[in-house]
């Protein structure tokens, strides 16, 4: 990982094959990489994605329609 501020100074990958990344701002565990791809990290079940809306919204109806 680097620095935003060394950005530049660093080749796009190592000798290793890594290539460089830095962490996106405002995310936690998310990561841009030099061609512009995003790593998310995140554990999946706290990932915001369309199935995990769903559950909160089934869950929310189901609060509500049994209080």
């Amino acid at each position: 990982m680097i620095n935003k501020g060394e950005w530049k100074l660093y080749p796009n990958s190592n000798e290793e094959g890594f290539s460089k990344c830095c962490e996106f701002d405002g995310f936690k565990f998310v990561f841009i990489d030099h061609s512009g791809k995003i790593h998310d990290l995140r554990p999946q079940e706290n990932r915001p994605s369309y199935n995990n809306f769903n559950k909160f919204v089934r869950f929310f109806h189901l609060k509500i329609f049994f209080k």
